[in-house]
């Protein structure tokens, strides 16, 4: 019996023991995170970290519990992350800031259990709303700017579209978006969201002792502060916007007030510590490729560039804001907003609103103030819509606002459309009106092409005129006749071609073929025949010009024209009269039928010692008369006149016999004179 009491002791307390010993391994301590008014800056753990990652897409789908056991997480390491994963996300707006986590004994934390604060259908709408939010506000941003650009961009963008919220009631970037008013963890988180999208390095410091927190952002490989709550002055003016605390360094960002902040990043650069935009309290407004500000000290509106930090002054805004409780005394600085609208630029004085044009370097009063009891202290310009407050002084809050269209008060400019130089159409817009073109011009034969220059989508600031364009309309050619554009000759080809009788389009050419048929004139000699040599004679085609050239034969000796070296009674080898003649006439009209080398007497000639010296003895004595007396017999000789009479042989006779009575008559009378 002993045993079995001490037996059963031993077991009870083995049984004790084994339960306490599960009970220290496996029931966790259920913790409550401190309710953070500011969030943490984790050390512990990077972006790229396994723990981060799995706690962010846990939170990203709403889970429920996350188990994060074997990352080994004190509690501080898990809240820390926690914090800083919800911070450097804005996107996860719905997760609240409150959550549980169980840990073990030796205090690694195990699970987290998120709370939530939009569920099911109605986050899935707010996810939607804040991407369709930050992707207007994105996209107001010109991808050509550079990066301290875009950084001015949306630090004046929070300062004109947002206001502090006095109730301190909205801390995430969701309810900015959408409320339009948060605390400086609301504008914080949006800054860093809509740096995100633009691809600028961004990140946050906390201030426990301030109980604030703001913005660093990388500007040119440097570090800077920029606290965008700040920029954004209380009592809040519309249409103010403050930039003081715009890209400072350590040093500088404590000379405005901030102290005791957590971060790792050190911020050295003092490069824009004492920029003159610390005097800007209008917003950088961007018009048509130049950037603008209002100075508050000097009143001048200027044109800025970023990039070589270059001012020029472009107009003097030379009006003073009265102290309406003291007449005659005046309120320091410049109360003026900055728009633009349309590549127009709008100011205001106290009691005027004003369009500058850029283009035409022209300053206009587009509005005048009717109250006297108020002035106009800044405005706000959202599209076209300008709302314009009135105040007592620039110490007062908001007494009332008006609203002002700005399409109804700018000027119209037209569109001028031509045709060949002549006025189309006309049409009038304001600047930044959409055009819509007339219908297309027809001119016969053409296809209209298009505007030049191309039709803007927007109406400018300016006057324009647009020239039609056309182009050759396809025809549908309808061939006309045969045009002979080059006569053939007897030689050369011709030419004629075939045209559209609709466009005058040349459709065919085709080559006429020479005639091949002279017409040639009359045989014109162009050198003489000889006794020695031949000579030529040519006839020419009166159409071409086409010449056929042939040989005259010699001339051959006959017996009048060749002195006689024989006895006078020795004429046995000499011809007649009839034979020389009858001999000539032969060769000449050997000569105009066969070619010279064919061309022979057919008569037989003397020897050729004898024509040598006969030629000899000819060319001493009377060649210029043989020569003559020659060409008269070829020139009057012919076929009918071989066989007839010389009447040389009688007239010399007779003449002479004339010449011998005249003479003995002469004598007779002269004698008879002298006898008388």
């Amino acid at each position: 019996m002993q045993y079995n009491t001490k037996r059963r002791v031993n077991i009870v307390i083995l049984l004790t023991m084994v339960i306490c010993l599960i009970a220290n391994l496996s029931i966790n301590t259920l913790a409550i995170s401190p309710q953070k008014e500011f969030y943490q800056t984790s050390t512990y753990l990077a972006y790229d970290s396994s723990a981060y990652s799995a706690i962010y897409t846990a939170l990203n789908n709403s889970t429920s519990q996350i188990n994060i056991s074997s990352f080994s997480l004190s509690e501080d390491e898990a809240i820390n992350l926690y914090y800083q994963i919800i911070y450097e996300n804005p996107n996860l707006f719905y997760v609240d800031e409150s959550f549980k986590y169980t840990y073990n004994q030796h205090g690694i934390v195990q699970v987290i259990e998120p709370s939530y604060t939009i569920t099911g259908s109605a986050l899935q709408t707010a996810k939607q709303t804040y991407t369709t939010e930050l992707a207007k506000i994105v996209n107001g941003v010109n991808a050509s700017w550079s990066d301290i650009e875009k950084v001015m961009y949306i630090n004046d963008f929070f300062a004109l579209n947002f206001h502090y919220d006095d109730t301190l009631t909205y801390g995430d970037a969701y309810s900015l978006f959408t409320l339009r008013t948060g605390v400086c963890q609301a504008y914080t988180l949006a800054f860093t969201a809509v740096m995100n999208e633009l691809g600028i390095p961004v990140t946050y410091v906390i201030s426990e002792a301030m109980k604030h927190t703001w913005n660093l952002v990388n500007v040119g490989d440097q570090w800077y502060h920029i606290d965008v709550t700040w920029n954004d002055p209380t009592l809040d003016m519309p249409g103010r916007v403050g930039h003081e605390n715009f890209l400072l360094s350590d040093t500088a960002i404590q000379a405005t007030g901030h102290y005791d902040w957590e971060s790792n990043i050190s911020c050295t650069s003092t490069k824009y510590d004492n920029y003159f935009w610390k005097d800007v309290n209008t917003p950088f407004v961007y018009n048509n490729g130049n950037w603008y500000y209002i100075k508050n000290t000097d009143k001048y509106l200027y044109s800025y560039v970023f990039d070589t930090n270059t001012s020029i002054d472009v107009l003097k805004i030379n009006v003073k804001w009265p102290n309406l409780s003291k007449p005659g005394s005046y309120w320091l600085g410049c109360f003026s907003s900055l728009g633009s609208y349309n590549n127009i630029l709008y100011y205001n004085t106290p009691t005027e609103v004003y369009a500058y044009n850029p283009t035409t370097k022209t300053s206009q009063s587009v509005f005048k103030l009717s109250s006297t009891t108020n002035n106009i202290y800044y405005f706000f310009l959202d599209e076209n819509e300008l709302t314009y407050y009135l105040y007592t002084s620039p110490n007062s809050s908001s007494a009332n606002t008006g609203t002002i269209d700005v399409n109804d008060l700018t000027t119209k400019y037209e569109v001028i459309y031509k045709v060949d130089g002549s006025v189309y159409k006309t049409q009038s817009y304001r600047a930044g009106d959409t055009i819509t073109p007339p219908a297309d011009p027809i001119k016969e034969g053409y296809d209209f092409k298009g505007w030049s220059p191309e039709i803007p989508s927007k109406m400018p600031a300016n006057s324009i005129t647009l020239n039609a364009a056309f182009i050759v309309a396809p025809c549908q050619h309808i061939a006309g006749k045969w045009i002979i554009t080059k006569q053939p000759t007897c030689s050369e080809t011709g030419t004629k071609q075939q045209k559209c009788t609709i466009c005058g389009e040349v459709l065919a050419k085709e080559t006429i073929p020479a005639t091949d048929n002279h017409n040639y004139g009359l045989w014109v000699t162009v050198k003489q025949p000889t006794y020695t040599d031949t000579g030529l004679k040519q006839k020419t085609c009166i159409v071409c010009g086409d010449v056929i050239t042939e040989t005259i034969s010699k001339l051959i000796w006959s017996e009048e024209s060749v002195p006689h070296t024989s006895k006078p009674n020795d004429t046995s080898n000499e011809p007649t009269v009839s034979e020389a003649t009858s001999t000539i006439s032969e060769s000449e009209s050997n000569a105009t039928s066969q070619p010279e080398s064919q061309n022979q007497s057919v008569t037989e000639s003397p020897s050729e010692s004898s024509i040598n010296e006969q030629e000899s003895q000819f060319n001493q004595d009377t060649e210029s008369d043989i020569i003559a007396s020659i060409d008269s017999s070829l020139l009057t000789s012919s076929d009918n006149d071989l066989g007839s009479f010389d009447y040389r042989y009688i007239i010399l006779p007779v003449l002479t016999a004339g010449i011998v009575i005249a003479l003995v008559a002469f004598i007779l009378y002269k004698v008879r004179r002298i006898t008388l």
